[in-house]
């Protein structure tokens, strides 16, 4: 069904301990499973297939988008995404976020964080409203700031460290 090359690259629980979220890295899609009071999910109860990324229709190019990273909390679900343009402008970067319908068992679209360039990695403070981004959109890589405001997050600030190409630390 989800193709070849497709697997499972994170799996996340809802707090409420009642729904498994399954992210596909190259298929680019979280599937949606309940799960049984004894701990068990059955493939054949499948409740929900969530893209992660859009699909750009005609547009061309050469790329490839993976999904990297999902995490469940109470507010709903985050998704990171990696593209990488080859030819042309149509992979995505970005960190997607899903509010929780129907006590966690359907997930709805609710914000996209565009970022500069492949999501390696993210981190979430939902106390204090701050998403921050690990990506290699410049080298050796970046760091960028989302803040929360009454309705979404909103990019405050980027900043490129870590190691250059011959292993030394820049300050």
């Amino acid at each position: 069904m989800l193709g070849l090359g497709s697997r499972i690259r994170r799996v996340a629980i809802h707090p409420n301990g009642k729904y498994c979220y399954l992210l596909y890295e190259l298929h680019n899609v979280i599937q949606v499973y309940p799960i049984s009071p004894d701990g068990k999910i059955d493939s054949n109860s499948l409740l929900q297939i969530v893209p992660t990324i859009d699909d750009k229709g005609s547009s061309w190019g050469l790329y490839c988008n993976a999904a990297a990273e999902l995490m469940a909390t109470s507010e709903g679900v985050w998704v990171s995404n990696r593209g990488m343009n080859i030819m042309g402008r149509k992979a995505e970067n970005s960190v997607r976020f899903f509010a929780y319908e129907q006590d966690g068992a359907q997930l709805i679209l609710q914000d996209i964080l565009v970022t500069a360039g492949p999501v390696r990695h993210f981190l979430l403070n939902e106390d204090e409203g701050k998403l921050w981004t690990g990506t290699n959109a410049a080298q050796p890589g970046s760091i960028e700031l989302f803040m929360k405001n009454q309705t979404n997050y909103q990019k405050v600030g980027e900043a490129t460290i870590g190691v250059d190409i011959l292993g030394m630390a820049k300050y």
